[in-house]
């Protein structure tokens, strides 16, 4: 674990979702949807590849030669909705540094401190050293590792500590009840590693996923006060 006191006080940035997740839903739509299912063959390949290249404007031969060492290292994978997500916010996130020629490979290590944000996909539960614990399934929705998935194990009362980190209050009351964090969104000060993890201890948000969590709760609650009242 790495001591707080050697954690940088760096600024949380200013990520571009909407441009962003628009750019995603555009890739969907016009160049991976179509072949979710399917497995990635040579064929399916260079017709992604054109429109790629097409739909992001990579006309200079190292952009080219980034996208098809890229898509390379797909080849006979099943284009099943995790890696179509994957690949949508991959390349939507990264453009500049497929421009720069620099494939989208795997990372292998984290080399410096730096924000990510995350949502909170799944919590199971799990036992640990004999102790039962929560672990969540973490997406990462923008920065160099958009579209991996983390996994974070926390004590199970820990999730109420951080329910009332992420928007519950007074008003909007945890219930204890793991699904109603679903969906949460929050960012994590990813620590240097030299394997392919994005460890975290501190974590923050911005205003816009105050908003978005504040927008969640409120719907779960409001339609938790409804089940009961038509019971």
């Amino acid at each position: 674990m790495t001591d707080s006191s050697e954690m940088p006080e760096l600024p949380l940035p200013s990520w571009p979702f909407k441009k962003k997740n628009e750019l995603s839903a555009r890739l969907h739509k016009q160049v991976f949807g179509r072949w979710v299912g399917e497995k990635i063959d040579q064929e399916i390949i260079v017709i992604v590849f054109d429109d790629l290249c097409r739909e992001l404007e990579f006309t200079s031969k190292r952009s080219k030669a980034a996208v098809s060492d890229t898509l390379a290292q797909y080849l006979g994978r099943k284009n099943d909705e995790e890696l179509n997500r994957l690949l949508c916010m991959q390349f939507s996130w990264n453009i500049e540094q497929i421009k720069k020629g620099h494939a989208l490979c795997k990372f292998t290590c984290v080399t410096e401190f730096r924000w990510l944000p995350f949502q909170i996909g799944a919590i199971e539960a799990d036992c640990r050293f004999g102790k039962d614990v929560a672990k969540l399934s973490l997406l990462c929705f923008g920065g160099f590792a958009a579209g991996y998935v983390t996994l974070k194990v926390v004590p199970w009362n820990f999730l109420r500590f951080f329910a009332y980190q992420l928007g519950f209050n007074r008003r909007w009351v945890y219930e204890e009840e793991s699904k109603h964090l679903l969906n949460l969104r929050f960012a994590g000060l990813i620590e240097p590693s030299d394997v392919a993890d994005l460890r975290f201890h501190r974590y923050h948000m911005t205003t816009a996923m105050k908003k978005h969590n504040v927008k969640f709760i409120h719907e779960r609650a409001r339609d938790a006060w409804e089940e009961a009242r038509l019971r």
